[in-house]
């Protein structure tokens, strides 16, 4: 099994995080971010990269085709305005280097990917927390009063409810009953 720190991880994702939040406000201080989502989560058994991480804002929670037909993208992170924000991710690269060429069991693989989902899941219950109570790392990002950030990655197929209870608090859950409940009800 790889050991792995994984309160280093947290604690990174965490910085990483807020940095992207920091920075988008600064640079767009007119869009409302409203969620944040991990996404692209992969492993492949003899590897395990860096998930892409995602803000989106109020202004581009719907998106109109060229028909004009306007198709919600509130909750697909691969439509949002920031759909990998690459500083976040470039950030953590080099955490996660250690899981390139990995050479352990199948058994092993599924302990360390349940074991980075986890940390996923506490990195987004933090930082809906203190993002909300303008706390920490937070305090000084004006954020508003219901955003989140989850694991919203639609790739994972019949994982993707439990990802979600894994990283929402049920009170989140409860807020937005769009889609996120639709998930569960799968």
């Amino acid at each position: 099994m790889v050991a792995v720190n994984w309160v280093e991880f947290e604690r990174e994702w965490i910085d990483a995080i807020a940095l992207a939040c920091s920075e988008i406000r600064n640079e767009s201080p007119q869009e409302e971010l409203y969620a944040g989502a991990f996404w692209l989560l992969y492993g492949d058994y003899k590897s395990l990269l860096v998930p892409a991480f995602a803000l989106n804002c109020e202004a581009h929670a719907t998106l109109t085709e060229e028909s004009g037909q306007a198709i919600d993208v509130r909750w697909d992170p691969s439509e949002w305005k920031w759909s990998s924000v690459d500083q976040a991710v470039e950030y953590m690269r080099p955490l996660y280097k250690q899981f390139i060429d990995l050479d352990i069991s199948a058994e092993d693989f599924e302990q360390l990917w349940e074991s980075h989902a986890a940390m996923l899941a506490k990195v987004c219950r933090t930082t809906t927390s203190c993002a909300r109570a303008r706390s920490g790392k937070f305090s000084n990002i004006e954020l508003p009063s219901k955003f989140l950030v989850g694991i919203i990655d639609w790739a994972q197929g019949d994982d993707l409810p439990k990802l979600l209870r894994l990283s929402l608090s049920e009170e989140v859950l409860v807020e937005h009953d769009t889609l996120l409940l639709e998930a569960l009800r799968t």
